[in-house]
């Protein structure tokens, strides 16, 4: 079996960070079935926040409260809520070829299930009692002390990222939010970090070889250190082109016209449907946003299928099921894609009134 390659790109910015990932993906992509496991180790420096990946800022956080406390704002490569990163937090992405690299046959939704194996026992190692129950974290000692996020882009390249909190919590408070109150949400354990559970400060090379040592005891595979190339380090540091991918960071939809739906709460967060103002005739740019852990193509996928169907429930909902009952897409934590329908109907009903009244009918985003 292939051995886990590990690279270890310390004390580098957001940005460095998201640029030197989306290049190891590049790379596991032209690869093919031939690519090893990566997993990439960055310390994350700064005072910044991460939105996931269709989230809109101003839906969000408070963008006036980010600014005047001197947070730097990044998207993240996978979807998922907004949280610190920066400084105290470790990034752990690891990125492979398909969902069962170096497991069973296992389909998308499982692979937070699975490979999160690896980080709890090697975190169990070092003296906590680390769980996982679902969702979109870890905890240590019940308390919340990773967050957890994917992508799984056209490509069929896995992306399962941790954030993990060394010596600073990951959640932003509350102060800095501006999505309300989750109903649907079961209360979630206070958030922790690594130095508070161990009362020491854990140096990130201890960490590093304990999840070695639990990826090899939970799945029989060897963790070997891959110094960065000079690509790598290049790219990482200088931003230059971007490659050519699925990551495509599109503005607000209230900036492009777009009238948006209620916001619809399931388990793990928020759903929103935006399309083109017009009470007759079929939808048009559809976008769906929120704090989604999911794979994007399956996403774009939808909005360009729901683009020219009229807006009812018959013709809408057959394209959700059928994009979701596809074992090969997955959202995070959803139980019906019913809400999916009811959002894109509610924003198509919003469109039609703002086309009769002149006035627009949104949820409220701005800064209280």
């Amino acid at each position: 079996m292939t051995p886990i390659h590990v690279l270890e790109a310390g004390r580098i910015s957001p940005e460095e960070e998201i640029r030197l990932v989306r290049l190891l993906m590049e790379k596991t992509a032209k690869e093919g079935d031939r690519a090893p496991s990566r997993f990439c180790v960055a310390s994350l420096i700064g005072k910044g926040l991460s939105l996931g990946m269709f989230q809109i800022p101003t839906a969000a956080v408070k963008m006036a409260r980010c600014r005047e406390s001197g947070f730097t704002l990044t998207r993240r490569l996978t979807g998922g809520t907004a949280t610190y990163y920066g400084e105290g937090i470790l990034s752990l992405s690891l990125i492979l070829p398909g969902p069962s690299s170096f497991s069973d046959p296992i389909p998308p939704a499982k692979v937070i299930n699975r490979y999160i194996r690896g980080i709890l026992s090697g975190l169990i190692s070092l003296g906590v009692n680390a769980l996982y129950y679902g969702g979109d974290f870890l905890t240590v000692n019940q308390k919340r002390a990773g967050y957890l996020s994917m992508e799984v882009d056209s490509r069929g390249v896995v992306l399962y990222q941790t954030l993990l909190a060394m010596d600073k919590p990951y959640p932003i408070p509350e102060d800095l939010s501006n999505y309300p109150l989750n109903t649907q949400r079961r209360p979630d354990p206070p958030a922790t970090t690594l130095a508070l559970e161990l009362n020491r400060t854990l140096p990130e090379k201890e960490l590093i070889q304990a999840i070695g040592q639990g990826y090899h005891k939970r799945f029989g595979i060897a963790w070997e250190g891959c110094p960065l190339t000079p690509e790598e380090s290049q790219r990482m540091g200088h931003p230059g082109e971007e490659p050519e991918g699925p990551f495509r960071d599109k503005p607000d939809p209230a900036s492009e016209g777009l009238v948006g739906s209620s916001l619809y709460e399931f388990p793990v967060g928020f759903i929103q449907a935006w399309v083109a103002p017009g009470r007759k005739g079929p939808l048009e740019h559809v976008r769906i946003t929120g704090d989604l852990v999911g794979n994007s193509p399956a996403i774009h996928k939808l909005e360009d299928r729901l683009a020219c169907v009229p807006p009812i429930r018959e013709d809408v909902e057959p394209l959700v099921n059928r994009t979701y009952g596809d074992p090969s897409n997955f959202l995070l934590g959803l139980r019906s894609p019913r809400i999916i329908t009811d959002a894109v109907l509610n924003a198509a009903g919003r469109a039609g009134r703002e086309t009769d009244t002149g006035a627009k009918d949104t949820t409220d985003d701005t800064d209280p």
